[in-house]
């Protein structure tokens, strides 16, 4: 195991640059802060600890082999990491996304042929998958880091729009005078 990966208690985060401080959050309150402005009780798809860590099940496209898997995705404000699983379990790692080689988070505009009231038509079907209970999942979004694009759907637009909004408050602060 790495040593740099325990480096988050008290001792250890003196050794972190400045701006890896958790502070840098610019919602002290995560859950206060999803209560005020999502429908929790809509998305009990997603867990909200007392500690701000959120996790959820969203389905990620794979970088080679383009098909969608099913992942555990687990927010951490305190590591500021969003990493995800094969399960809910937390015990295989798959991959993890650092909030920092975050730059640009974005939804399909073509989320599923709902805007604008376009049902199907337009190519409204295009890259979904076209079997019955999949159509849940079409909330499509991307995140863009320096290292590759996730592109990863939700089971709501609910659902995605708070998992988008989580992501967007990492950037807020984004420290320019480095």
């Amino acid at each position: 195991s790495m040593a740099s990966g325990s480096g988050v208690g008290a001792s250890g985060s003196a050794t972190l640059p400045a701006r890896h401080s958790f502070n840098r959050l610019p919602v002290t309150n995560i859950k206060q802060y999803l209560k005020e402005n999502h429908n929790l009780e809509q998305c009990n798809q997603i867990q909200v600890g007392e500690d701000g860590t959120c996790g959820g099940f969203l389905i990620k496209q794979g970088e080679v082999v383009k098909n969608w898997k099913k992942r555990y995705f687990v927010y951490n404000p305190l590591k500021r990491t969003f990493t995800y699983f094969t399960d809910h379990t937390r015990k295989q790692v798959k991959g993890i996304i650092y909030f920092d080689g975050i730059n640009l988070i974005y939804a399909d505009t073509n989320d599923g042929g709902e805007w604008s009231g376009a049902g199907g038509g337009g190519g409204g079907g295009r890259g979904r998958v076209a079997s019955g209970g999949e159509k849940e999942w079409s909330h499509t979004f991307h995140i863009c880091t320096d290292l590759r694009n996730y592109h990863i759907r939700a089971q709501t637009k609910a659902v995605m729009r708070i998992w988008m909004d989580l992501l967007a408050l990492t950037k807020i602060e984004q420290p320019f005078n480095v």
